[in-house]
């Protein structure tokens, strides 16, 4: 074991105050690139050194990857042994432990079982199909969703409550019921069981706070109320509390994570000691700089000065394009000269808020030649809901696709099941025909379907033909519009949820694809490409993707996902009104969350960062007007290079002298005539809007007010893939548009 002194010696002065503080709870607000994890496996280190037994600390962490390396390191400070003797794992698999002891007091036995997201949502299915339940109002996801989020806030059945679902506490109760009877937790179980016992179980509660002397837990700002309450009622009266996070860095309020957690940490345990982490190891002055200029602006945090110690540095650079077409080919441009500059790859990240922003990224990528992955997510054209709608295309452009035939005969569901599908696949197989070949022979399959079976098979036929005479009298544009429209496949994708936002969000890009798609090919032929152009091309960009392996790779990201990593150069893409902030985003504890996304976002460079906006994006399939994020307004101009002429110091454009990128020789193809995006499903009379979350009426002509924007004049409205658009035109001269059901307007009535 390495001497105590030994350990300290890496430490700045702040860290060997956090770690060789004892006698009191403490809080150890760490601020980006600060050495939080050195300082958490330094204290247990230190702790070990002084001779408390393993057995009484106990350790908690949000990922098995981050325990796994507090404990190597730990394991080379203290020696293996004693590392693995520590109480040290993510709140999820320690309490799965702790609950194979105590969980008989709960009615469950010590072999239960855990269920996984897919196991809950199935049984979530079942009880809503055997209660007879509309399963397009009771969307399995949904419902599991909300019963999760319930959990974690401790809610129980006969707490919870939904005006338009009245059968979810029902729903609820009955979840958890057959789970009992199944002898079965899911993921939230493993939290919301372990609070139970804590809090009703005294004799439990007594052991466990006798159990550890010190408890230390990371990433505080991300915990949910559940896991807050059980670190409460964990406290003895000799126990010491430390935990380690930023409230800078909550990004998580969609999982559950509350950023009380953190910020009112020392009102719930009244003795806690607070310690700031300010020194920054990871990033240079000047980006530390416009970091701390933007997060400084929120009012809900513990505030601090984070400090570089890695010098002055490069200014950050702020350019604005033409699009967000433009915008990443000027990105790609950069990456490319970074990478004759002989940086690898590997250190360079893009960031970007909405998955469906890497689709123009990718694409420039690939036509740059450059290795990328997406960490953490799906390549855009690999995406569910993306492949789906390329099936359709597939199936009508070439009616031999049995794959595309495959994929989506029953999607959206359309009661064409396992059964009926193996009839019409043995029935193909018979004859040596494709399977829409086989599906459309009624009279053979008539003998061994029944009317009901034939006539969803003949339905599903239908459709396919009908979109595809459909293919010569409208764009590709258009056509994939109506494919999305006509198949429904946009109404999988309704409750609500993030994921599902998301996936409607890749749609509507996959329009602005299309046009795209378009754009480029007259500009590179003077022809308009036909749907079988646009459908044989993607093919080729997916097949061209590379399988993971050793090769260096740019990394494509959310920013999500970008937390607890670092490049040495970042690119944050779309900074911009509507973006980031989301258009979702309108309560005064949203925006600050968005807020501190950008704030993670600038943090992950150690020496340059780039942030861009478009003055134009295509977004659904149409070419609007951006504005640039407020974010970008709350930055300090002396820590950025301007590019962009947002603080007046003149719009220049970033250098483009590089070599030409090499693009695919187009097929040539017949000249068609452009046509018209497709309007809207038509309507009569004045257009009437029903704002299902206030019951109000809109109309074009009426005045309302938004709580960013101010007051405005409604313009008009129409359709789009995530629901109904409203156009305003605020007084204060912004003309924007909004997904209604999320706007949150409140109407200006005459006096």
């Amino acid at each position: 074991m390495i001497a105590a002194e030994q350990l300290l010696q890496s430490l700045n002065e702040e860290q060997r105050q956090a770690v060789l503080h004892q006698g009191s709870d403490s809080l150890i607000l760490a601020g980006a690139g600060s050495g939080k994890t050195r300082v958490l496996t330094t204290k247990i280190a230190y702790l070990l050194s002084q001779g408390v037994p393993p057995s009484r600390i106990l350790a908690l962490t949000f990922t098995n990857k981050a325990a796994g390396e507090m404990r190597e390191r730990i394991g080379a400070m203290v020696g293996s042994e004693l590392s693995k003797m520590l109480q040290m794992g993510t709140f999820h698999s320690v309490f799965a432990r702790w609950l194979r002891q105590f969980g008989h007091r709960l009615g469950y036995t010590s072999d239960y079982t855990i269920y996984d997201a897919t196991d809950s949502r199935t049984l979530v299915k079942v009880i809503i199909r055997e209660m007879q339940l509309d399963d397009k109002r009771y969307k399995p996801n949904n419902i599991q969703s909300l019963i999760s989020a319930a959990k974690n806030d401790g809610i129980s059945p006969n707490e919870i409550s939904s005006p338009k679902l009245d059968k979810l506490p029902v729903i609820y109760s009955e979840y958890e019921a057959r789970c009992k009877r199944a002898n079965a937790m899911d993921f939230d179980d493993l939290l919301l069981n372990t609070h139970r016992l804590l809090k009703n179980d005294e004799e439990v509660a007594r052991v466990m706070r006798q159990r550890f002397s010190h408890i230390l837990v990371d990433e505080y700002q991300d915990t949910n109320l559940v896991q807050d309450q059980i670190i409460r009622l964990l406290k003895g009266e000799d126990t010491e509390i430390t935990v380690v996070g930023d409230d800078a860095q909550s990004i998580y309020s969609f999982r559950g994570a509350v950023l009380d957690n953190i910020l009112h940490f020392q009102s719930h345990f009244p003795d806690t000691r607070l310690f700031k982490l300010t020194k920054n190891y990871r990033s240079t002055a000047n980006i530390v700089g416009l970091a701390n200029s933007l997060i400084e602006k929120n009012q809900f945090r513990i505030p601090k000065e984070v400090e570089a110690v890695a010098g002055e540095g490069e200014k950050p650079t702020l350019f604005k394009a033409f699009s967000g077409s433009a915008e990443a080919e000027m990105i790609v441009l950069q990456i490319r000269e970074l990478i004759r500059q002989k940086v690898s790859p590997d250190e360079i990240a893009v960031l970007y808020r909405t998955n469906a922003q890497s689709r123009v990224i990718e694409e420039q990528c690939r036509n740059a030649g450059i290795n990328y992955r997406i960490y953490g997510g799906t390549s855009f054209y690999d995406r569910k809901e993306i492949k789906d709608i390329l099936a359709y295309l597939r199936l009508m452009t070439n009616d031999r696709d049995d794959e595309a035939f495959r994929r989506i005969y029953n999607v959206p569901a359309r009661g064409i099941g396992q059964v009926t599908f193996d009839k019409i696949a043995a029935l193909a197989e018979q004859h040596q025909v494709p399977l829409m070949q086989a599906a459309l022979r009624t009279d053979l399959l008539s003998a061994e379907l029944n009317k009901g079976a034939l006539k969803k098979v003949a339905d599903f036929t239908t459709l396919i033909d009908g979109l595809s005479s459909q293919k010569d009298q409208l764009s590709p544009e258009e056509l994939v519009r109506l494919v999305i429209r006509q198949t429904g496949i946009n109404t999988l994708y309704q409750d609500g949820s993030i994921d599902s936002e998301s996936r409607l969000d890749n749609m509507e890009e996959l329009l602005s694809a299309v046009a795209d798609y378009v754009d480029t090919r007259i500009k590179e032929t003077g022809d308009t490409p036909t749907i079988e152009d646009f459908v044989r091309d993607m093919a080729l960009y997916t097949d061209r993707d590379q399988q993971e392996d050793d090769t260096p790779r740019v990394t494509l990201m959310t920013m999500h996902a970008s937390k607890g990593l670092e490049y040495r150069h970042v690119f944050c893409t779309g900074i911009e009104e509507g973006i980031i902030p989301s258009q979702r985003s309108w309560t005064p504890q949203d925006i600050e969350e968005e807020r501190r996304l950008l704030y993670v976002a600038i943090t992950r460079a150690k020496e340059h960062c780039t942030l861009s906006y478009a003055d134009t994006r295509r977004l659904h399939g149409l070419q609007e007007i951006c504005a640039p994020s407020r974010f970008l307004l709350d930055l300090t101009p002396k820590y950025l290079h301007d590019l962009s002429g947002l603080f007046g110091q003149g719009t220049r454009e970033i250098p483009r002298q590089r070599p030409p990128i090499e693009r695919p020789q187009p097929i040539p193809t017949p000249t068609r005539r452009r046509l018209k995006p497709l309007p809207p499903e038509p309507t009569t009379g004045p257009r009437v809007v029903t704002d299902t979350s206030s019951d109000t009426d809109l109309r074009a002509g009426d005045r309302v007010s938004h709580q960013a924007f101010g007051d405005g004049t409604i313009q008009g409205f129409e359709d789009s893939i995530s629901g109904t658009k409203v156009h305003i035109i605020f007084d204060s001269g912004k003309d924007a548009k909004f997904i209604l059901k999320f706007a949150k307007l409140t109407p200006i009535r005459p006096k």
